[in-house]
């Protein structure tokens, strides 16, 4: 039944702001910390509109949400009614008070009093052989799209281009979980080449200039778990292949650790023969080369004994005392665009890495996937979609065969929510070629998730 709950918020200019939301289930507790860069003089606003717009709105009822998810109240639309008042002090610090009235739908019964608040959730890994779907502790998107499939939202940090400092990386880490985003992705680049060796998998072939200024992913991403709590951290794509598969275990294992089971691990071959020269590593045979990383990963995870001998590595017996926090591993996902990878996907992987592409295309891949996954004995139901999409913004709506290479951001919001229709999991953007200065970038974000959150 519909359920109204309304509370007051006052926020300060510390970033921290607390209240206590009243329903007729009961009061949900709501406590989150709102980084300054969502309004005040750190981001520019100097009105109550400019600071919802900027998304205090969307970081209330993402609090609300997981304080609702706490006491098991299933939410499955939202709205929200905001009247502000803001004072500036001398100081350059900043108060706000808001009366705001949500509307959410809840289709259980009343929560219990006092009900404990559960662990944080990981996301299974499906074995080699799984037949099985996820466990019902798996983490479920965080909103519904209005009325549509549920599909999880992410952004990529910074780390490419100017941006690719510590402060953007704090910045938008605090800003995207504050928004409500439900992921933080990171990419691998070793090389960036003016004249690379083969042209670049896009329509003009040009390697885009960010790339120069490139950040290691894992260790930017373990900078992101210090400064978040519960957002997901995923790479897409990390090129495994260039680390020894023992050494990539442990950063992996380490990595998972550190950031309380939020992992993702996200893996692609990469498409620049340079980058394998660089690091010693042969380009021919990387499809045989990623599945024997996959094995050792798989055993150096589950067994607290290990020892591999393959074709192409050995690794003498050990203990193994480090586990993942997520059992039996983190969620391994490959990015695949041929039969072989798409089988592999299927036969291996706990789900897929696609990039924007028109629907009907990206639909009927992942079919592929779902029946090389039922052949292998697999429920395709342990199976997820995380698709990258890199919008290069437009004023004027481009046209059906531009896009979703380019276009409007209304566009890119109109497909993420005929992705969340077609059963896309999981979708996130990377503004990281975007000519935009950082604090623009986040004000994008923050439109983008509140209009395709808006349905």
């Amino acid at each position: 039944m519909p359920v109204s709950y309304t509370g007051t918020v006052t926020v300060s200019g510390d970033g921290r702001n607390g209240g206590r939301v009243r329903s007729s289930h009961g009061e949900l507790d709501v406590w989150l910390t709102i980084p300054k860069e969502l309004g005040g003089v750190a981001g520019g606003a100097t009105n109550p509109e400019q600071l919802f717009a900027a998304g205090w709105g969307a970081c209330f009822l993402g609090a609300v949400r997981r304080a609702a998810a706490r006491r098991k109240v299933a939410l499955t639309s939202t709205a929200v009614t905001v009247n502000a008042t803001l004072t500036h002090g001398e100081d350059g610090e900043f108060n706000l008070s808001a009366a705001l009235n949500v509307e959410l739908g809840a289709s259980t019964s009343p929560p219990p009093a006092n009900s404990p608040t559960p662990p944080t959730s990981s996301v299974p890994t499906p074995g080699r052989h799984a037949t099985t779907s996820p466990s019902s502790s798996t983490p479920p998107p965080s909103d519904t799209l209005g009325g549509r499939k549920n599909m999880r939202l992410g952004l990529a940090l910074p780390t490419f281009g100017t941006d690719a400092h510590a402060d953007g990386v704090i910045t938008v880490s605090r800003t995207a979980e504050a928004l409500g985003y439900d992921s933080l992705w990171t990419g691998d680049r070793v090389l960036a080449p003016r004249s690379p060796s083969t042209p670049y998998p896009s329509q003009d072939g040009v390697m885009p200039r960010v790339y120069e200024n490139h950040m290691d992913p894992l260790t930017s991403l373990a900078f992101a778990a210090a400064h978040t709590s519960h957002v997901r951290l995923g790479t897409s794509t990390l090129n495994g292949l260039w680390h020894p598969p023992l050494m990539l275990a442990r950063s992996l294992t380490t990595l998972d650790v550190l950031s309380r089971g939020r992992l993702d691990v996200g893996f692609g071959l990469g498409w620049m023969p340079d980058e394998y020269a660089a690091v010693g590593v042969p380009w021919e045979g990387r499809g045989a080369r990623l599945d024997e990383t996959l094995d050792i990963l798989e055993t150096y995870w589950a067994e607290d004994e290990f020892a591999h001998q393959g074709r192409l590595f050995t690794v003498p017996e050990t203990v193994v005392g480090l586990k993942p926090e997520q059992r039996p591993g983190p969620p391994v996902l490959l990015a695949a665009f041929n039969p072989a990878g798409l089988r592999r996907v299927a036969r291996r992987a706990s789900g897929w890495l696609p990039v924007a592409m028109p629907l009907p295309r990206l639909m009927s891949m992942w079919k592929t996937i779902v029946e090389e996954a039922e052949s292998a004995d697999r429920d395709p139901g342990g199976l997820r979609m995380a698709l990258r999409v890199n919008p290069t913004l437009t004023k004027v709506e481009a046209e059906a065969e531009q896009f979703p290479r380019s276009g409007t951001l209304d566009q890119y919001v109109d497909y993420a929510r005929a992705a969340a229709e077609a059963g896309v999991h999981e979708l996130f953007i990377d503004l990281g070629q975007s000519p935009a200065s950082l604090d623009e970038r986040i004000d994008i974000a923050g439109r983008f998730i509140a209009a395709v959150r808006r349905g």
